[in-house]
């Protein structure tokens, strides 16, 4: 039964525009941003450097929350809006086949969108010199590593925790103007506790109370020497580990709590 809803979410998924415009969108943000050098570069350092593409993977993500919300937020509603309780209720479907189906079908859409992060930022390093944008000398090797460490690390950890969110958010509410208006209060939320903790010298804090470890790039990067920021990989150890295990654990719970608690009879009943 898992096959059959994960096969119907991921069909339903492509033949929805809107995954397409919200993979567009990165990607064109994302070329345009290494084509230009539109980053908080160091002095010398390579605008394709392993901790620049470890600070944007952590950006982007922060700024695909809305599109988490959309996405994420859809999957289950859509019975809702639909109203299929009557089908769901007799057809023997089950429990983890149906809420495990829902939530990794459409999350594999979100790690697809976010492949336009490592796509823009390859094709905007070729774009820059070619356009006269940036010169040649100001981009490093495109090495494998230096966008698959920071997608795995990052990106999907982010995407995780705002995945399971705004998933439990509608599994709980029923209401999908409660998940956008969620998606949106999240996201200023960040920013009002980003700028209270940008005034705290506790660095230990600061990196583990940021969900999406824009802080963590951000110390680590002003205290590190370009030659390095250019050729070594972004330190996942110590208190950035902690913070990646942190907040997937976070969501990895929300997502346990939801699903424990989860019933069709009390999910079809309505909206709260």
């Amino acid at each position: 039964m898992f096959w059959k809803i994960f096969l119907f979410e991921v069909q339903n998924r492509t033949r929805r525009p809107a995954v397409y415009l919200y993979f567009a969108a990165a990607l064109i943000f994302t070329i345009g941003t290494f084509a230009t050098g539109s980053l908080p570069l160091g002095e010398k350092q390579h605008i394709n450097s392993p901790y620049i593409i470890s600070f944007w993977c952590s950006a982007i993500t922060l700024m695909m929350m809305l599109v988490s919300s959309s996405i994420m937020g859809t999957a289950l509603y859509r019975d809702i809006e639909y109203n299929t309780k009557d089908y769901y209720l007799t057809y023997p479907i089950t429990k983890p086949g149906y809420f495990w189906g829902r939530f990794l079908g459409s999350f594999l859409f979100m790690a697809l969108i976010a492949t336009s992060v490592v796509i823009g930022a390859i094709i905007g390093t070729k774009l820059g010199p070619i356009m006269g944008w940036r010169d040649a000398k100001e981009y490093g090797p495109n090495n494998f590593m230096y966008y698959f460490q920071p997608f795995v690390t990052i990106a999907l950890p982010n995407l995780f925790f705002a995945s399971a969110l705004f998933f439990g958010l509608v599994a709980f509410t029923r209401n999908v103007k409660v998940i956008y208006a969620g998606g949106i209060l999240l996201f200023l939320g960040y920013f009002i506790s980003v700028f209270f903790l940008n005034n705290t010298n506790n660095a230990t804090v600061t990196i583990l109370a940021d969900p999406f470890g824009i802080s963590a790039v951000r110390l680590l990067s002003g205290s590190t020497p370009s030659l390095i920021k250019n050729t070594t990989l972004f330190p996942v150890e110590g208190t950035v580990l902690l913070n990646r295990l942190l907040w997937t654990g976070i969501g990895l719970v929300i997502l346990l709590f939801t699903y424990f608690n989860f019933t069709f009879e009390k999910f079809f009943s309505g909206k709260r």
